[in-house]
């Protein structure tokens, strides 16, 4: 089946026109009646060749002749108007009879016109010339509604994820569909790195560097091969490497900045024929999407960093007991199940009230700083976990740990806070003490 990629309605071409009569010299006088009309000619000499020219060349009008042998032109149309690449070509019957239920049936078969002859040269003319202009609007009337649901579906897709990559994935490859393309895709403008391809129907293309520079202009654009004095080095290096005809740039602007270009490759007739009101709605949708998808990053970001936030104690910066206990319990589910040793320290600071009232809760603050940072310090595995329990109190759990592992490490902790010799004047012992558990 011939398929039509849904561009510009208008064709640059001149109608084809499919005659079907079984008498050579039939043709032979069509082909001169038809010598000043501005059309194309193809020809069949059966019911069968017609049905099979039909279905190949898809012709923009038939004129068939009625009586044939073997297959007449009535069976002829019903088939036609039944094979879906060929149901809505405009046929019209050309035949000497003049019995009306000829008429009739030509009309209840699918027929759009009865010419009997012998006929007017004009008169014919006039009826194929109607005939195709009724199935150019007919053709723009359905062309526009497949569009119309095209977009819909798109813009639909394009607001069914979050996530920028799906987003930019789902519009490359369903504006190939729409188009008929080469190849479709979206190079990014970072606004401190050189651009990027980072959605592409060519996968050879995905995360490859753009050479282009930023247009000035912010205008959409088409740069061919056939046009070389407007391609700059890096434009034909780029054409070269990726064996393009043509290019078409969009520019994608966001907040007045430009965030990308919207890249379509095929023959530069495909490109001029790309009617561009088609696609400003796919970029204005694209534009959205890519601000919900943002913002849904940055609100994600947000919640990571505020959990985070939640579960650190404010002045120390480690864990809180909030998630101290969340860490604790979920550990000894998981040891408990395989059966794995779990080792907890216990560790506060002697004598801190007489520290705090001797030298004032900012400097006492410092203390617990200080010790904060030297159990993070102490600690070496991923998976152990320091917290401020609470007041001058800190925890250290220690997953697949013994004992004697704790208690080594705790050895190791009260000699690194000797080594950090805390001043405490009023009190000749030192200020920070321990507890293992294990």
């Amino acid at each position: 089946m011939k398929h039509r990629h849904y561009l510009s309605p208008e064709g640059s071409k001149s109608p084809l026109l499919l005659l079907v009569d079984d008498i050579p010299e039939n043709l032979k006088i069509l082909r001169g009646k038809f010598s000043f009309f501005k059309c194309r000619l193809t020809f069949a000499m059966n019911g069968v060749q017609a049905l099979e020219r039909a279905t190949e060349i898809v012709p923009d009008l038939i004129l068939l002749d009625l009586m044939m042998p073997g297959m007449n032109g009535l069976e002829v149309c019903k088939q036609l108007k039944q094979h879906p690449a060929t149901t809505d070509i405009p046929v019209i019957f050309l035949t000497a009879s003049n019995d009306v239920s000829h008429l009739q049936q030509a009309f209840a078969v699918g027929a759009g016109d009865y010419v009997t002859k012998p006929f007017r040269t004009e008169e014919l003319i006039a009826r194929i010339t109607n005939h195709l202009e009724l199935a150019k609007l007919r053709h723009q009337a359905q062309l526009k509604a497949k569009q119309e649901s095209i977009l819909r579906e798109l813009v639909t897709e394009i607001h069914g994820s979050l996530q920028l990559k799906q987003i930019l994935s789902t519009t490359v490859n369903n504006l190939q569909n729409l188009l008929g393309a080469d190849r479709i895709a979206i190079a990014r403008y970072p606004s401190s790195k050189a651009p990027v391809i980072v959605a592409s129907t060519d996968t050879a293309l995905q995360n490859a560097n753009y050479p282009i520079a930023a247009p000035l202009d912010h205008q959409p654009y088409i740069h061919s091969t056939t046009d070389p004095n407007h391609l700059t080095l890096s434009d034909r290096d780029w054409f070269q490497r990726c064996q393009i005809e043509a290019e078409y740039r969009l520019p994608i602007i966001q907040d007045s900045q430009l965030w990308g270009i919207l890249l379509i490759h095929g023959q530069e007739a495909m490109m001029n024929a790309i009617n561009l009101e088609l696609l400003e709605p796919v970029i204005a949708q694209l534009i959205i999407a890519i601000q919900q998808s943002n913002l849904h990053h940055s609100l994600k970001l947000a919640n990571v960093a505020l959990k985070r936030l939640s579960n650190l104690d404010g002045l120390t910066k480690i864990a809180n007991r909030r998630a101290l206990d969340d860490y604790l319990d979920r550990e000894y589910r998981r040891l408990q199940r395989e059966q794995q040793s779990l080792s907890i320290i216990m560790l506060d600071i002697d004598y801190f009230k007489l520290y705090n009232d001797t030298y004032g809760h900012p400097q006492g603050d410092q203390c617990l700083i200080q010790v904060a940072q030297l159990l993070q310090q102490s600690v070496n595995r991923p998976t152990d976990f320091v917290a401020r329990y609470g007041g001058e109190e800190f925890t250290i759990v220690l997953p697949n740990t013994d004992a004697p592992g704790a208690i080594y490490l705790a050895r190791q902790i009260q000699k690194n806070l000797a080594d950090l010799a805390l001043e405490h004047s009023t009190h000749d012992r030192a200020i920070a003490s321990q507890s293992v558990w294990g």
